[in-house]
This record gives C-alpha cells, structure tokens and sequence, in this order.
C-alpha cells in the first residue's frame, strides 16, 4: 500500500507539478516598482553581487540588478540609487536570505528565483502529506492527495512571485509537521525540531509570534495541571529551539544597524526630498475622474514607507515592519471596506489628524471610543473582505478547531494547527482582511479539512455497519 501511495505522488508530481520555465524573461521587474517582491529581492541582489546581508538599495550600477530593461526610466529606481543603499531591517530576513543563496548558487536571473519559488511549493505539498500520515496513517495520505493536487495547481502560477510567500506556505507547513510530530509523544529531539521550525518561521513571518506564545502558554498549563515534568521538559526544550536561532539573527542585525544609523538617515532624507508633498482635504481629490488613484500619490506612500522605516532604529527582535504608522493604517475611517488604507496621511479631514501630538495606541483608542460602530464595522469588513473558497475553507475548520479546544474535546496532536490557525484569525482583525495571511495557512487548513472528511467516512461506514 505504502509504494502504491508514493508511486502515485511521484507520478503526480511529474504530471501536475512541472511548471513552465523557459526564462525567456531576464529582467526581474519588467512592469515597474513591485513594493513587496522588491523589497523581499533586493536585500538578495546584493548578498549575491556583493556579499552583505541584509542591505537595501543600489549599491552598484542599476543595470548589474536586471531589474528592468531601461532602470533609469523608472523614477522610484533612480530615485533609490541616487539615495545610497541602508541596512535593511523592514522584511523579515529568511526568504531574502535563501534567495541570495540560490542566486549565489545557481546564477542570478528571474529562472533561479521561479525555481526557488517552485521547489517550495513541492516543500509545502510533501509536508501536507507527512501532516497527514501523521495524523491519519495512510488512509490521511490517500485522502489528501487530491487535496494536495488542487492546491498546487492553483498556487503555481505563483513562483513567478518574488517574495515571500511561497516560503511562508512552506515553514507553515514544516512547522505544522514538526508541532503534531513533537505532540504526538513529546520526544525531546521532536520538541526542539519544532521550535526551530517554528523559529524559521518567525523569521520569514513574524506575527506567528502568537503561535509560539500559544504554544508555551499551553505546554505550561498542561504542567500545572497534571504536574507532569514531562511538558515542563517539553516547553525548555522548544524555547531552546525558538530562541536560539532567533538570538543568533539578533546577535547579528543589531549591532550592524547600530552601525549604519548615520547612512540609514541620509538614505531617508535623499528619498524624502524626492517624495512629492501632496495633501488634500477630502479622500475624493486622490483619484483622477476616470478613478484611477493619482501617480503623486502612489509615489508618496511608497516612499514614505521606505524613508520611515529608515529612521527607525531601534532594537530589532525580528524585524522593524510594525512601524508605528502601520497600527493607524489598518485602523481608521477608511479601512470600512476591510482593506489596507495609509492614504489617510494624504487627507487632512482624517480623524488621526485631530490628536496628531497622542501616542499611537492613545490615537487608537480615541478612534474606537469616538466610533465604536465604525470600529465594528471596521473589524466585520476585515474578516470579511475576501470572499473566496479558500477564506470559508479556513473560517470553517478554524472555528471547528476552536469549539473543539474550549470544550476540552481537541486531541493535543490537533493543538500546534488550531494556535497557527488562530494566530491568523487574530491578525485579520489586528491588521486587514489581506487574502495572503490566509494563503500563507491554507496548507494546514488543507490538512485538518483532510482528517476531517477521514473522520466524517470513518463514522459513516461505523453507522452503515
């Protein structure tokens, strides 16, 4: 049964798997600035082209990046490389990080990076399928390879992409694997894979913070309720696992971006000069007629995000994302439609504007004190503004998962899943509706979905017998 199961996966893995890859295309960026994939590519440009890590910016001539057929043409990249290049500590490191590798390793064109994207996505269908193997024995595996096949078609288009989330799918995958693994019988080695794991994915995503506080808040209530040293053992042993990894990364980030705080300013001052200054009374006045939001604006968010996050220089745990702007953007008067909204630095009606000397956080709650029901249909609109299969998928066995936990019927292999899905839940309210923050879990909402319908069968034959 075993080799007809993997025979069958190998068989399609050739069939459905192989993407077209001809690389015809040598250039990185041929439609323009990309904020996310540029941010996530160019730390990894330089790695391969100059061996430092993690830097932004140009720090040779623009066309030895192959990001564009004519760079110069496009003002957001000769804007940058007249501003220099800075320690970069805005993106989470790791997917940058394997990024340059690969390149170093195998040459740096667009082929390298769709490759890298491509073998990832084979990472987190394997993982799914060892999940459920896990979970289920091979009646699980056999019930999740039509699972894993609809997931990888409609995902690989996406190797193409130049950021990061071909790789948060699969660190969220290997780390559901390691979790359930560990939980299963709590095996030293196991719990400290785990932590590790759960330690790469925090560099590649940081809001999993969540999951690994989860994880240690529960490994210290199962001790004190059964005094058992085996999950005080559990919980030091995955701590070891986290932190390590994570104080190796802080060791390092830190003191170079103490390093570099004279050249991270300067960075921000050039960039900034070139920012146009444009504020208007009303949200309407940033669109053209035909609706199009105007080019002034555009360039403004996007470089204020650049030369914002260069003056903040403070301690860096993972990374500096959740700059202090970034809290009022996902919450104010705008953000109705459960979207992404930092166009209200441009409004000067905007609510912020009205305490603008406050604390961030004393603005927030200023904000849902004066308009509780916008604040509520703020957070509905968050939860609801993707309305795709894949969204339900994971509101359904989320709250599957979290019925089980609070009437103390989920089985502990279940738990690292149900704090990683939760972990998601929360951000969806804390921060937008954003479709990715799903995707980046719907390999282990794929897998639960799985053991699910194997349960449901199970049942129905007991019932029918």
């Amino acid at each position: 049964m075993a080799k007809k199961l993997v025979t069958l996966l190998a068989v399609a893995l050739i069939v459905f798997f192989v993407p077209p890859l001809p690389c015809s295309n040598s250039y990185f960026f041929e439609g323009g600035y990309n904020p996310d994939a540029f941010e996530y590519f160019m730390p990894a440009a330089n790695f391969a082209l100059h061996n430092k890590f993690p830097y932004y910016g140009f720090m040779s001539n623009m066309n030895s990046y192959h990001i564009h057929r004519a760079p110069e043409s496009v003002k957001y990249f000769a804007d940058t490389y007249k501003a220099g290049s800075i320690v970069f500590v805005s993106k989470p490191p790791l997917y940058s990080l394997l990024l340059g590798v690969c390149f170093k390793l195998f040459g740096f064109n667009v082929c390298t990076a769709a490759t890298l994207n491509y073998v990832l996505l084979i990472v987190t269908v394997i993982s799914m399928l060892f999940a459920a193997y896990i979970m289920g024995k091979y009646t699980g595996v056999l019930l999740l390879i039509p699972i894993t096949l609809v997931y990888a078609k409609s995902f690989l288009p996406d190797v193409w992409n130049t950021d990061a989330e071909m790789l948060s799918a699969a660190l969220t995958a290997l780390s559901f694997v390691a979790g359930t693994w560990a939980f299963k019988n709590f095996n030293r080695s196991r719990i400290i894979l785990a932590g590790v794991a759960m330690a790469l994915l925090l560099l590649c995503k940081g809001y999993f913070v969540f999951t690994m506080l989860c994880v240690l808040l529960f490994l210290m209530w199962l001790f004190i309720k059964s005094k058992n040293t085996k999950y005080l053992q559990a919980l030091v042993y995955f701590s070891v696992g986290v932190w390590v990894p994570l104080i190796c990364w802080m060791a390092y980030i830190n003191p170079l971006l103490k390093s570099d705080i004279t050249n991270r300013l300067a960075f921000a001052e050039k960039l900034e000069a070139t920012t146009p200054q444009i504020s208007v009374e009303n949200r309407a006045q940033l669109f053209a007629p035909n609706g199009v939001p105007l080019a002034e604006a555009i360039e403004n968010l996007n470089k204020f995000h650049q030369y914002q996050h260069a003056r903040e220089n403070g301690f860096v745990f993972i990374s500096n994302q959740i700059g202090k702007y970034n809290i009022l953007n996902v919450h104010n008067e705008f953000c109705t439609d459960g979207d992404f909204h930092p166009e209200w630095r441009l409004v000067n009606s905007s609510f912020y504007y009205s305490c603008l000397h406050d604390p961030n956080y004393l603005k927030l709650l200023k904000f849902y004190s004066n308009f509780p029901i916008v604040g509520m249909q703020i957070t509905w609109a968050k939860l609801t503004y993707n309305k795709n299969v894949s969204v339900w998928l994971f509101y359904s066995v989320f709250l599957l998962l979290a019925f089980l936990f609070f009437v103390g019927r989920l089985p502990v292999i279940y738990v690292p899943p149900h704090f990683m899905l939760a972990t998601v839940f929360i951000i969806l309210i804390a921060f937008y509706g954003d479709v990715r923050f799903i995707y980046t879990i719907l390999p282990v909402t794929c897998v639960i979905l799985g053991m699910a319908l194997m349960k449901a069968i199970r049942f129905l034959l007991t019932a029918r017998n």
